[in-house]
């Protein structure tokens, strides 16, 4: 079992983190698709209502539906950026994509994104099966 309050605490949680709205079916199923993708297991992912998104700092201020990335540097990227970042460092041809919709101001990218966050709840959802190992509490 992982101890994610030492982990976090110590800023060590064995890669960047994907902090996302744990409440949406959506985000699940967002969250479950980035890690199917992530064949390195790069990446761990937290729910923003978690206990290592209040230790890390990046619980508060957030809001819903707000995705959240950690990288391994320590800085702190939100909305759009923390998901295409997210793809950077999966890699293959999403990473690519990714790198490509980075060139996208940042005040567009997070314009769609703010859509998507709005209908999210009555986009479809299939079966979200969240990676063993690299879910953090």
């Amino acid at each position: 079992m992982v101890d994610v309050t030492r982990e976090a605490e110590s800023g060590d949680v064995g890669g960047p983190v994907l902090f996302f709205d744990g409440g949406c079916g959506f985000c699940r199923g967002s969250v479950a698709w980035v890690a199917s993708k992530d064949r390195e297991g790069v990446l761990r992912y937290a729910p923003l209502g978690g206990e290592t998104a209040g230790l890390m700092g990046v619980a508060s201020g957030s809001g819903s539906g707000s995705a959240v990335l950690v990288d391994e540097a320590g800085e702190v990227h939100r909305r759009s950026g923390a998901v295409l970042r997210s793809l950077v460092v999966v890699g293959g041809f999403w990473g690519g994509l990714a790198r490509v919709g980075l060139w996208v101001p940042g005040f567009l990218r997070d314009f769609v994104y703010g859509v998507v966050a709005r209908v999210r709840r009555w986009l479809p959802v299939g079966k979200c099966v969240m990676p063993k190992g690299r879910v953090l509490g």
